[in-house]
């Protein structure tokens, strides 16, 4: 009996080390499974770490290509600025120039009525010379007339 008793326990023993040995196979099974997803994870995780270094030089060259435009619109309000500047002194100076043009016409203006105001009368006064030069010529010279009367 006590051998049989024996039997039973080794059978048990031996039964329990078999679901034992069945479960350090689902284990290791386990195991093998997920150790086949780490190295697909793993070669997922360097795939990926590549693409963020592509990204990063991607981004990278796009910062530059940025910071190369920032610059440029800044040159080119700043440029606009000036020329906007330049442009209203050129206006400023063009409307001085003809307020200046206004005057000095105005001036030239008065200058003429002044000298066509001197040449009428001076025109008046030719007229009046002529007048009385041919007044003169036409009127009997006493010293004529006496001359004639001597001779006579």
């Amino acid at each position: 009996m006590k051998a049989i008793a024996r039997c039973s326990e080794l059978e048990a023993a031996l039964k329990a080390k078999e679901d034992e040995l069945e479960m350090s196979k689902g284990v290791m099974d386990e195991s093998v499974d997920i150790q086949v997803r780490m190295t697909a994870l793993a070669a997922e995780l360097d795939r990926r770490a590549a693409e963020a270094v592509d990204l990063r030089g991607e981004l990278s060259a796009k910062a530059n290509g940025l910071a190369h435009a920032k610059r440029d619109r800044v040159s080119t309000i700043s440029q606009v600025a000036s020329l906007e500047d330049a442009l209203r002194v050129c206006r400023s100076e063009q409307d001085k120039e003809a307020e200046t043009s206004a005057l000095k016409a105005a001036r030239f203006e008065g200058r003429i009525r002044d000298l066509e105001a001197e040449l009428s009368v001076l025109n008046e006064q030719v007229t009046t010379l002529k007048d009385e030069d041919v007044r003169l010529w036409l009127q009997p010279s006493t010293s004529h007339a006496s001359a004639d009367h001597v001779m006579l």
